[in-house]
């Protein structure tokens, strides 16, 4: 499948071109529900501009995505809340606790390439990481490849 400007998936719904990347590659970006929010899914073509393979790789991580999520939340959890506590909390603030961090911190973006290498965005309502995401990196297999805060 070449540029187009729409897909309409029956398993993972719309999306619209919005954008070439890099001069070969192109964009398509839609909204999905997830675990009670909406979450901006990305899908890159590869650098024919073919979106195929892309959408056979976001299909099998939609297939396994609770239990990735899973994994990878008490990842994050496990990384960044004493990160929180030692570095980011003032005084006025409360401790951050795991079970707290996995309430607060919910999936705002995904994006996925061509060979299913994964990014995912955690954002927060309380800027607990002064308006930072925490950014989640997973390769074909959905094991965690690196973590840090962005913003």
């Amino acid at each position: 499948m070449g540029p187009v400007s729409e897909i309409d998936d029956p398993t993972l719904g719309r999306f619209k071109r919005t954008r070439l990347v890099n001069g070969n590659a192109d964009e398509y970006k839609g909204t999905r529900a997830f675990d009670g929010h909406d979450v901006e899914v990305t899908l890159l073509s590869d650098d024919k501009r073919d979106v195929t393979a892309t959408l056979e790789q976001a299909r099998l991580l939609y297939a396994r995505l609770p239990a990735v999520m899973q994994r990878v939340r008490t990842f994050a959890a496990d990384k960044y809340v004493k990160h929180y506590n030692d570095v980011w909390r003032t005084d006025d603030d409360e401790a951050m606790t795991s079970e707290r961090f996995l309430e607060e911190f919910v999936l705002a973006q995904l994006m996925i390439d061509p060979t299913g290498d994964v990014t995912l965005w955690f954002d927060d309502d309380r800027d607990f990481f002064a308006g930072h995401f925490v950014e989640v990196r997973l390769n074909p297999a959905a094991e965690v490849v690196s973590s840090d805060l962005l913003g």
